[in-house]
């Protein structure tokens, strides 16, 4: 046992040794000959430019919370889809419109969808419905979900479809 921690002592000190003998990387930095507005103009001093800053995508870090009243089981029925589809985009838009987020691109969004009623398993048919609704999104309204991505959840007993949906900041 003791030649265990021995060797397990030995391997951390060679494993620092050899870590701390890297050598360090240096950072380039350009050279006025090998810019190209240096080699263009010779009579005139050349101005580094500015780098440009990457814009960072990010996400809001609060989302925007809708519960929009349609039956999970009316989306699961092939017979009542379209029509359950439609009111539930309808209601989505409007309430997103009333919070002044209309055309503004979600990032990501959480679906969570109530217990279908009659189903053997009624948790795995919610997150399964929950989980459709997403690329339905990102079809019917791309301008708003079609970079999106999202997770289907169980959202309880509750018989509706509730939201999260984070949207990119700005």
């Amino acid at each position: 046992m003791l030649a265990g921690w021995l060797f397990a002592d030995l391997f951390l000190v060679l494993f620092i040794v050899a870590f701390s003998s890297q050598p360090t990387v240096a950072t380039a930095k350009p050279t006025a000959a090998a810019s190209p507005s240096a080699s263009a103009s010779p009579g005139r001093t050349a101005r580094p430019s500015p780098a440009p800053t990457p814009s960072r995508l990010g996400l809001e870090p609060v989302p925007v919370s809708i519960d929009v009243a349609v039956s999970p089981a009316a989306i699961d029925n092939p017979a009542t889809r379209a029509q359950a589809t439609g009111r539930l985009l309808a209601s989505l838009n409007a309430q997103l419109t009333a919070r002044h987020r209309g055309g503004q691109r979600a990032g990501f969004v959480l679906v969570f969808a109530g217990g279908v009623a009659g189903a053997s398993d009624p948790i795995d048919e919610a997150v399964r419905v929950a989980t459709m609704v997403i690329p339905i999104l990102g079809k019917q309204d791309p301008a708003i979900f079609g970079a999106a991505t999202g997770e289907g959840l169980w959202g309880g007993s509750d018989d509706f479809f509730h939201f999260q949906i984070f949207f990119f900041a700005q």
